[in-house]
């Protein structure tokens, strides 16, 4: 056995290669979760996908893994404070791990990875409550573990984990408009590594990036946004760090950056083919111990890393021109055990779901220095164990 494996909780190391162990690992606690930033390639050129002033958060949900739940939350645009929405927390099949609204808000997909299905729920647009989509859960692939969907809102994507013979593969599903009932696309599922854990997008859907927490690489795909299919770019896979967790994009400076549990941040420069190029100075040091997830603040040009052992939170300032990452001053406590971290739609507040802690640290993004406030109140309990990832619902202000 000799080499050294991913971190589990309490600090152990697996054996690489080891599969049962890392399939425990898996199942254990946490933690690969999907943060996603995304990024516009428009007509051959890049422009900058902020949200207009009137864009605010609405609502916010959190999958429970330990108590197969979900919890909802109305957002205070104003605050940016959470309020538990009444008859939270809704039921989810078994082990719901990651969460993901289509771009409208009208729908919520959790990925199920105990049961290996997909959860499926109608947003109540009034008060953000939740209401099963007919022949929900829908059946998945084996070990599903991060759910996203496409710019457009037409395709879910599901990433499935340790199927047999042990590899990665990434699910396609439409989406029907009307009722949220989703549909596997002809072809899928479509090869990702050995260990496929995130998904990001560029905003016009064309391009996807994947962690492969297996290979210790990142993955790289054109996308048919007719269909959904996924083809393999001719440069892919792309070196990362050491067990590659979590993957967010940068539009203006077309850089992708991959959260590493070897304590550093991968940057790279997307090419006019899609490939991806490392960035002078990458990988970048995390400023934490084993950080998990990754997002942006696509108005303001900063980064926020999420980091497990160190229970914290680190940021970092994008260099527009060339993606280099600059450390902002200082870390952010966070609960015990912080798996996710997400900007809201208006780049306006900072979530932190803290699985060990059972809470959801929140901030308020100083636009000029990219320093964090907590927000009063916060953290917010989450009524459920181990919560996992959170999904924000957007909306215009009143």
């Amino acid at each position: 056995m000799g080499t050294t494996g991913p971190t589990v909780p309490g600090g152990a190391k697996l054996a690489a290669g080891d599969t049962d162990a890392c399939q425990g690992y898996i199942w254990a606690v946490k933690k690969v979760l999907v943060a996603i930033a995304i990024t516009t390639l428009a007509f051959g050129q890049w422009s900058s996908t902020s949200p207009t002033q009137t864009t605010v958060p609405r609502f916010a949900y959190v999958p429970n893994r330990s108590t197969n739940n979900v919890s909802a939350f109305t957002i205070n645009a104003a605050s940016g404070a959470l309020s538990a929405i009444p008859g939270s927390p809704f039921s989810a099949a078994s082990g719901p791990v990651s969460a993901a609204v289509d771009p409208k808000g009208h729908f919520l997909y959790v990925a199920d990875l105990g049961s290996f299905q997909v959860s499926a729920y109608r947003i109540n647009q009034t008060t953000g409550s939740l209401l099963e989509v007919p022949g929900s859960p829908f059946a998945a692939g084996e070990n599903p573990h991060s759910v996203a969907i496409s710019p457009s809102g037409q395709f879910l994507y599901v990433l499935d984990t340790f199927t047999s013979p042990q590899n990665g593969q990434i699910e396609v599903f439409s989406i029907n408009p009307s009722t949220g009932v989703i549909t596997l696309i002809s072809g899928s599922p479509f090869p990702a590594g050995i260990l496929p854990v995130s998904i990001g997008f560029t905003q016009n859907g064309r391009l996807a990036y994947v962690a492969d927490l297996g290979s210790n690489q990142a993955l790289g795909y054109s996308v048919n946004t007719n269909t959904g299919a996924l083809t393999a770019l001719a440069g892919s896979p792309y070196p990362a760090g050491t067990f590659p967790e979590s993957v967010a994009i940068e539009n203006l400076s077309r850089s992708v950056y991959v959260a590493n549990q070897s304590n550093d941040i991968s940057g790279y420069h997307i090419k006019a083919t899609g490939d991806l190029k490392a960035i002078p100075g990458s990988p970048f040091p995390s400023g934490g111990t084993i950080p998990l997830s990754i997002a942006v603040d696509a108005q303001h040009f900063f980064a926020y890393v999420a980091n497990d052992v160190s229970a914290n939170l680190t940021g970092f300032k994008i260099d527009q021109h060339n993606g280099v990452l600059h450390p902002i001053a200082g870390s952010f406590a966070t609960g015990s055990a912080p798996v996710s971290v997400v900007v809201d739609p208006s780049n306006t507040f900072v979530y932190v779901v803290n699985s060990g802690s059972g809470n959801i640290s929140s901030y308020t993004i100083n636009p000029t220095t990219g320093m964090l406030t907590e927000i009063l109140g916060s953290p917010f309990p989450v009524d459920g164990i181990e919560p996992s990832s959170i999904a924000i619902t957007r909306g215009p202000a009143n």
